[in-house]
């Protein structure tokens, strides 16, 4: 049974873009659907490439590296699994892969700033706890972390990475 932080994972049998995608990462690289048509990587998984509608794709390795677009601090979990972990950082991390290309269906792969490469994680420490909400800021750079959760499938997360911000920092104002 898959799991992460004692709660069962469970993905429907109907779902196989999610199910693929979790799939591919039981091993230490993040890998990403990348359409067979147009070569543009995809995420979310999806049955359909939003840019030529190609509905066939194949997972790649990525670099794992990328830099925090946004982040929220998880202050009232509703979810059990998430109570023992208050204040967790969840962020939008912007992988160095596929920045402002192509997009919006028109097939050209022109630069296109909103078509950046964008995934959804927790910031977590090398041991895979949950970052310190202090040390989390928009611009600083990370490497991603397979958290493996059991039945062959695996979870990407985000560790802050020692190389210089990409640009000024930012932080979620305190109280």
């Amino acid at each position: 049974m898959a799991e992460w932080l004692g709660a069962e994972i469970s993905i429907p049998d109907n779902d196989a873009p999610n199910g693929d995608y979790f799939r591919a990462q039981s091993g230490s690289e993040l890998r990403l659907p990348k359409c067979t048509a147009c070569g543009m990587f995809q995420y979310p998984p999806r049955s359909m490439c939003p840019d030529c509608r190609n509905k066939e794709f194949r997972f790649e390795a990525v670099s794992g590296r990328g830099t925090i677009h946004s982040y929220f601090i998880l202050s009232q979990p509703i979810q059990a699994a998430f109570l023992p972990h208050p204040d967790a950082p969840i962020a939008l991390i912007e992988l160095d892969e596929q920045k402002g290309v192509g997009g919006g269906g028109d097939r050209t792969k022109q630069p296109n700033s909103a078509r950046a490469l964008r995934l959804v994680g927790n910031i977590v420490k090398a041991d895979g706890s949950f970052e310190d909400p202090a040390n989390v800021a928009v611009n600083k750079r990370v490497q991603v972390k397979i958290i493996d959760l059991g039945d062959g499938m695996g979870l990407p997360q985000w560790v802050l990475s020692d190389e210089p911000p990409a640009g000024p920092l930012w932080q979620v104002p305190g109280d």
